[in-house]
């Protein structure tokens, strides 16, 4: 979680968020968390002001754990939900991985929707042909990132073949990026 919270809270936009993040990371209770022995786990334990690492790991949990679901707290519009959700990496089961067809993987994956693009900007074309075809990309993204209205758009260029395809899924989805990640101002 602490690697997952450093997306959400750059891309949040909070300086106090950013701040606390850093402390939470650089802080001694990391040190304290320490279960070697020898020389570094004395040092570790003799300036502890917890009775042991367990006790430490428990303090550092709890506050860090309060500290994401405020950051989570943050995301209560619709437009932050979906910064979040196109931020952050699903869960392991939930990536979108790329196949030619129904046998034959391509190898490449998605954890998320920038790499998502990326993938999209790179993959042979039968991939996206064959993803498109069979909905796939809109079933990922209305179940796996969550933006139902994007699922829907993509969903309609199923036909497509070709670059044409590659071209139109990419602008479909700069477009949605460009929407999400727009300031609140604009």
């Amino acid at each position: 979680r602490i690697k997952e919270s450093e997306k959400i809270v750059k891309n949040l936009g909070d300086d106090t968020a950013v701040y606390i993040w850093r402390l939470l990371t650089v802080s001694d209770h990391l040190y304290y968390m320490n279960t070697k022995g020898g020389g570094p786990g004395d040092v570790h334990t003799y300036f502890s002001p917890y009775g042991s690492a367990l006790e430490a790991y428990s303090v550092y949990i709890s506050i860090f754990s309060d500290f994401f679901s405020r950051l989570i707290d943050a995301f209560k519009n619709k437009k932050m939900r979906l910064k979040l959700a196109w931020i952050r990496d699903v869960p392991e089961h939930m990536i979108f991985q790329f196949y030619y067809d129904d046998d034959r993987p391509v190898g490449w994956i998605a954890r998320n929707m920038e790499n998502l693009l990326w993938c999209i900007a790179h993959v042979p074309i039968e991939s996206i042909e064959y993803h498109l075809k069979n909905g796939h990309f809109s079933k990922w993204i209305g179940e796996a990132i969550g933006d139902l209205e994007l699922a829907d758009e993509i969903i309609r260029i199923g036909s497509l073949t070709g670059e044409e395809a590659r071209r139109r899924l990419m602008s479909i989805l700069e477009n949605r990026r460009k929407m999400v990640f727009a300031d609140e101002g604009e």
